[in-house]
């Protein structure tokens, strides 16, 4: 799940940079954006995966196909 993978490591990365006085406000903005930027191409991914990378046989009911 690399969706769980990410949301781990924004929480990890966060916790870290807002421990540590060193990284200013705006460094510390960019953590959670990168991060779903990240989450939002592997949602990406997926969806394409999921719609159009899909083998259907070639005398599938349309029935079955509006069911998948």
């Amino acid at each position: 799940m690399p969706q769980l993978f990410l949301l781990s490591f924004q929480i990890l990365t966060e916790n870290i940079i807002g421990s540590m006085s060193l990284f200013s406000p705006p460094v510390r903005a960019f953590v959670p954006v990168l991060y779903t930027v990240g989450r939002i191409f592997v949602i990406i991914d997926w969806m394409a995966d999921l719609w159009f990378n899909k083998d259907l046989p070639p005398n599938l009911p349309l029935k079955v196909v509006t069911n998948l």
